[in-house]
């Protein structure tokens, strides 16, 4: 078995000390640049109470057969699909059918990865930059680096603090 891979993730979520299920396509992890400029995004505009508890987790990914797609950027239905169409993932006729549906929600979407032999998705992150970023299907498969879940305050929240 592979070592596992050291990554970060951003959050406002409340703590936590397993990641369970969401309406993404999985739980997304990358560099810690990535993870800060995630967190970036989602922090502009938000109320002063969402931005306290902005932080970075430290995360061990236990995966062994990655599916290497492009970046969707958005992760929508659609550009998924075509991501996973383009792979030899979804044949044409599946990707016809599924593409009419215009729903594909995370557990679909972790049927279709899995069934194709995969555990999770890496991607070379070109919207958040830093290098490759992982979508990792199963909390199984994430590992907090600490005893316990600590998280470091994102610089993204300290920038955003002092405007």
């Amino acid at each position: 078995m592979p070592p596992p891979i050291l990554a970060y993730h951003g959050t406002i979520a409340d703590d936590f000390e397993r990641f369970e299920f969401t309406d993404d396509v999985g739980f997304h992890f990358g560099s810690r640049e990535c993870a800060d400029k995630r967190l970036e995004q989602i922090l502009f505009g938000c109320d002063e109470d969402v931005l306290e508890g902005a932080r970075i987790l430290i995360c061990h990914l236990h995966v062994q057969r990655p599916l290497r797609l492009p970046d969707c950027h958005t992760w929508s239905t659609q550009n998924v699909l075509l991501a996973l169409h383009a792979a030899g993932v979804l044949s044409d006729a599946r990707y016809d059918e599924m593409s009419g549906d215009g729903c594909l929600e995370q557990e679909g979407f972790r049927d279709i990865v899995e069934t194709a032999g995969f555990d999770c998705v890496v991607y070379a992150n070109e919207t958040e930059g830093g290098g490759d970023s992982y979508i990792i299907l199963r909390p199984e498969h994430i590992t907090f680096a600490l005893a316990t879940p600590r998280a470091e305050r994102a610089p993204a929240a300290r920038r955003r603090a002092r405007l």
